[in-house]
């Protein structure tokens, strides 16, 4: 044992071996860095060991055979994707003009005569009303409320079909013809016709239109006696109120 202790062999380590542990080494360095490749690194790169326990793998792997993970889910295996999400949240929106700006409007109505406000006020109210009950009737368990539209084109009361009074769409037509005398003005236009006998025109020719089923509001005024019920709604008396506003802006453009 004493021979041994004090042989020049002692401490004697092989040849190579540092380089073996500096080899070793390297090895533990280059795979730490192929686990956690950088983005500027290609998809190859990325998936030659397992980004989440560092199990080697094929190149076409989709899955970890070791702990499962999903390689497409990855950060590394995502790059253009996320720089496509950050480009579309960073885009900024495209906002559309509105079709009609307040400041248009405002100089629109600003423009105006006392007639053609008054004129235009009542079309306006027209277009609302016509579309609203003119009519409510009742008789029993059965009831029926009737706008403007509805006394036009016809309709049925208890089984019975009622004829209606296409003329009464030169009511809608009066309202937006008052309305388009109007703009003329605004755009220019300061001629009698536009300004007089337009508006006057059509306000005479809805009022005459509504005329065309007077009869029809006798038989319901009455069927009272019937035992009908029958209501005369805010459409049809706000309706009536428009039509004599467009007579009446008209007159008052002639006497401004």
């Amino acid at each position: 044992m004493s021979q041994n202790d004090g042989s020049p062999l002692k401490g004697f380590r092989p040849l190579g071996g540092e380089k073996q542990e500096s080899s070793g080494a390297k090895e533990r360095e280059s795979r730490r860095a192929t686990v956690t490749p950088t983005a500027a690194e290609p998809r190859a790169a990325a998936t030659a060991f397992c980004p989440n326990c560092g199990e080697k793998l094929k190149r076409s792997a989709n899955f970890c055979p070791e702990c499962g993970a999903h390689l497409a889910e990855t950060p590394a295996a995502r790059p253009a994707q996320r720089s496509r999400d950050q480009y579309a949240d960073n885009e900024p929106a495209v906002q559309h003009p509105p079709l009609v700006s307040a400041q248009a409007a405002s100089d629109f109505w600003g423009s105006l005569t006392r007639g053609f406000k008054a004129s235009t006020s009542g079309a306006l109210g027209v277009l609302i009303c016509f579309f609203l009950p003119w009519v409510t009737v009742a008789c029993g368990q059965s009831s029926l409320s009737l706008n403007g539209a509805d006394l036009a084109s016809g309709f049925s009361f208890m089984g019975q079909p009622v004829e209606g009074g296409p003329a009464l769409w030169l009511v809608l037509l009066a309202a937006l013809g008052a309305i388009y005398l109007a703009y003329r003005f605004f755009s220019g236009d300061n001629s009698e016709q536009v300004k007089v006998l337009g508006p006057v025109g059509l306000g005479l020719v809805g009022l005459l239109a509504m005329y065309s089923r007077y009869d029809f509001f006798q038989e319901l005024v009455g069927s009272r006696d019937a035992g009908f019920t029958v209501n005369f709604e805010l459409g049809l008396w706000g309706t009536l109120l428009g039509l004599i506003a467009i007579v009446a802006g008209g007159a008052l453009n002639k006497l401004e």
